[in-house]
């Protein structure tokens, strides 16, 4: 007598990942199968669960409840999903993933601590494999790209005593990557912030490090041009068309050149 063939396993290779996508089956309400999962996968308990989705903890573990039965029920087979699959249960992992990396960002309960690194670690690392494996869309991209910037600024938010620090109280300086990209970065958004002769004269201070890149440039045309400078601007747009670096670039920053009064 043999042993039946163990089930494939489908596209996902991580089994935690893999249980997750299996368990977002998409018959349950959306808000439904990510309250179950969260609970049966996703390592959180039903107060934690409650507290995210603003609700009673009697009213959730009810609404968990009934959901098991319902599965059981109309018969809903726990199956790992194919490649077709993965689409019509993408939003609801994301959705368990979010909630995850919310609750070890900012614990909730009383008797945890402030900041749960294992979570979010673990919502993150569960992001980026999604990411790898569905490349082109456009919301499994934005989930890691928010759970990273929210997570750069973790050793901000909490004072050496222990106490949450406000934003406007966090050190948000660049002390980690001094990148002359990183000062133009931040030229751009004080332009908005400030006003354009305020960043103009950060972006000059730049030149040693970026003339010969085309952003640099282009950046500073830009501000130009909101001084009202424009024979300045398309001299800065003349440099920015010569040093870019594919086309699409060169049409826009024509485009630019060329609206000048």
């Amino acid at each position: 007598m043999y042993d039946d063939p163990p089930e494939p396993l489908g596209a996902i290779d991580d089994d935690r990942l893999r249980l997750i996508f299996t368990c977002c089956h998409p018959a349950p309400a959306m808000q439904t199968r990510v309250a179950l999962t969260v609970r049966m996968v996703g390592g959180l308990t039903v107060p934690e669960i409650a507290r995210a989705h603003l609700m009673a903890e009697t009213a959730m573990e009810r609404r968990i409840t009934r959901a098991k039965a319902k599965i059981k029920a109309a018969r809903i087979p726990c199956r790992v999903p194919a490649v077709e699959d993965l689409r019509a249960r993408v939003s609801g992992v994301l959705a368990v993933l979010y909630l995850v990396f919310n609750e070890g960002y900012l614990a909730t309960g009383p008797d945890t601590d402030r900041l749960r690194l294992d979570l979010t670690a673990e919502a993150i690392r569960l992001a980026r494999l999604i990411r790898a494996l569905m490349p082109g869309d456009g919301e499994v991209a934005g989930l890691p790209a928010l759970m990273l910037l929210t997570d750069a600024r973790r050793t901000a938010r909490i004072s050496a005593g222990g106490e949450l620090v406000p934003l406007e109280e966090q050190d948000r300086r660049a002390r980690r990557d001094p990148s002359p990209f990183i000062a133009l970065d931040r030229a751009i958004a004080v332009a908005e912030l400030d006003g354009p002769q305020v960043a103009l004269a950060a972006v000059d201070h730049l030149e040693d490090a970026l003339a010969g890149h085309h952003a640099y440039h282009a950046t500073r045309a830009d501000l130009l041009r909101r001084l009202g400078h424009s024979g300045q601007s398309r001299a800065a747009y003349d440099r920015a068309v010569e040093l870019a670096g594919n086309t699409a670039e060169t049409a826009y920053l024509t485009r630019g050149r060329d609206q000048l009064r």
